[in-house]
């Protein structure tokens, strides 16, 4: 009976410290820039930049 009052305990403590809140801040998703690009059906090499940003200031690789 010890060994599952030990068991009881242990799983409501562990549930306890699982469900703690994150306070941490979110991260979130870079926004692009929304741009239309036409291009020629002749057109060869580079033909546009895309340009987005972090709202977090993280660097976008």
């Amino acid at each position: 009976m010890r060994n599952v009052k030990v068991w009881v305990l242990s799983l409501l403590l562990i549930g306890a410290v699982s469900c703690s809140k994150d306070d941490g801040p979110a991260n979130r998703a870079p926004v692009v820039e929304a741009k239309t690009i036409t291009v020629d059906e002749t057109a060869t090499g580079q033909i546009g930049t895309v340009t987005a940003s972090d709202p977090d200031g993280d660097e976008i690789t």
